[in-house]
């Protein structure tokens, strides 16, 4: 994960004051989705450069509390609860790119990572409203 996970580490404490845990799913949805978005528009190099961090930062946000959540939800089957947590996110990288790869040939770049965005910010928006009140879904 290269910086992401020590800036991540570094700087939950302010954020956690500022947000709560909650806010951490929505917010690393909202920025790893606007790291993909950034990345569509086609700007150069550089700005390519910093969404990379902020997807890294994003990223590590939603995974790293979704995996405190796991832990937290089964106190006495963690071992199946992380087996659960791990074995989705694989499946995801193993169908991802098949999604992304048929996205990008039939809309083009922007519009898949444009979707794939979308894709991020709702997760994290959902992730929020599903575990703040599971009752609902």
């Amino acid at each position: 994960s290269g910086s992401a996970g020590p800036s991540t580490r570094s700087a939950s404490a302010p954020l956690s004051a500022a947000s709560g845990r909650a806010g951490w799913w929505s917010w690393g949805g909202a920025a790893a989705g606007a790291a993909l978005f950034a990345f569509g528009l086609g700007a150069p190099w550089q700005a390519d450069v910093a969404a990379f961090v902020v997807l890294g930062f994003g990223f590590m946000m939603l995974h790293n509390t979704l995996q405190t959540i796991a832990t937290e939800l089964a106190p006495d089957a963690r071992g199946s609860a992380i087996a659960l947590f791990a074995f989705s996110f694989f499946v995801g990288q193993g169908f991802g790119p098949l999604g992304f790869g048929a996205l990008l040939h039939a809309l083009g770049t922007a519009a898949a990572l444009t979707l794939f965005a979308i894709g991020l910010f709702v997760l994290g928006f959902a992730t929020r409203a599903v575990l703040l009140d599971p009752r609902r879904f």
